[in-house]
């Protein structure tokens, strides 16, 4: 949908779920003449992100963006909520915090559809490093930017559960739950 139908779906599966992060800033250098070492799958995309290098290189930031903070998801994202992790490692918090001090100077220039990815990215990271207050007002302040049934605007609803439950605010994550769920 970003890039107009352009990529085929094989490799937009490939540069979002397998490509390694390095290669997608790689591939992003690539694309604005920056000398990079492109793997045989970003030599295949160059040709056709080069058709709007604008909006390709503003993708593969976003893309960068949440695959620097994947792993914080998926290392503490494991446990059902009801189980807060309290082992969060230090170096996660820090990485949650350059990444949401970050994604505050990126969401101005973004697009519509990039501006609610990075809101999910932020909320994301403030309910795994257990601050779920800030997740909550997060929610709150953030909830009106989203434009229909997007992936991205459930994601802020179920990471606002998330946080209003771990903060035994019951009532107000199961409404959201409802709503997610509907």
């Amino acid at each position: 949908a970003h890039f107009g139908g352009r990529v085929l779906q094989e490799n937009l599966s490939f540069l979002i779920y397998k490509m390694k992060l390095a290669d997608v800033q790689a591939l992003s250098a690539a694309l604005t003449g920056k000398p990079a070492n492109l793997t045989p799958e970003a030599k295949a995309l160059k040709p056709v992100l080069e058709k709007d290098v604008s909006r390709a290189v503003k993708a593969l930031e976003y893309l960068a963006f949440a695959k620097e903070g994947e792993p914080i998801a998926r290392r503490i994202g494991e446990g059902p909520w009801d189980t807060p992790n309290t082992a969060i490692p230090p170096g996660d918090v820090a990485t949650a915090e350059r990444l949401i001090k970050r994604a505050a100077g990126l969401v101005k220039n973004a697009s519509r559809f990039l501006k609610e990815k990075y809101l999910f990215q932020v909320i994301r990271m403030l309910f795994y490093t257990g601050r779920y207050q800030e997740a909550q007002g997060f929610y709150a302040k953030h909830i009106g930017s989203f434009h229909g049934d997007t992936s991205a605007k459930y994601g802020v609803m179920a990471a606002g559960a998330g946080g209003f439950y771990r903060d035994r605010k019951y009532g107000k994550a199961n409404y959201l739950d409802s709503v997610i769920f509907d």
